[in-house]
């Protein structure tokens, strides 16, 4: 069933439709009352996300280590400064109905540039934790292939 737009991408359609899923259950998952599903759905989802990801990463692609980074930083850094400064204002509006969610802009700034919920400081968007994971893992495992010079000494390394 591949179409010739999909072979002309060299894309492939399974894990895009998987993709697709993936999304939806994310979406499903959030808005679903029932915590049942909730919990069944958040159980493996990001986990999947982050599989999918690794299968579609290709190391004989791009050798250059700047170049990658800066590729990286454009597809993944970028939109999710992006993202939190869009919602920063409905952050904002949140906290005015909220007076116990509040927290000043230095610790807003923080919350983005630390990215993890945890620590104590909130994003504007606490759902984007897994786009800076995703540059991260994306950045290590760049990094661990070129030491490893192949994928079998890469393979035995990360077990």
């Amino acid at each position: 069933m591949n179409t010739s737009s999909t072979q002309k991408q060299g894309r492939i359609l399974w894990i895009d439709i998987l993709r697709g899923l993936m999304m939806f259950l994310v979406i499903y998952g959030h808005a679903s009352c029932n915590n049942n599903i909730k919990k069944y759905i958040f159980s493996f989802h990001m986990p999947m996300f982050f599989l999918i990801s690794g299968m579609t990463f290709c190391f004989n692609k791009e050798f250059d280590t700047i170049k990658y980074l800066r590729k990286k930083i454009k597809g993944l850094i970028i939109p999710y400064f992006l993202l939190n400064l869009y919602v920063s204002g409905l952050w904002y509006y949140g906290t005015l109905l909220d007076p116990d969610r509040a927290q000043t802009l230095p610790e807003l700034i923080a919350g983005v540039l630390i990215s993890n919920v945890d620590s104590g400081y909130k994003m504007a968007s606490n759902t984007t934790w897994f786009i800076t994971c995703l540059f991260l893992t994306d950045i290590l495992f760049f990094i661990l292939r070129k030491l490893c010079q192949s994928d079998l000494t890469l393979s035995i390394t990360t077990i």
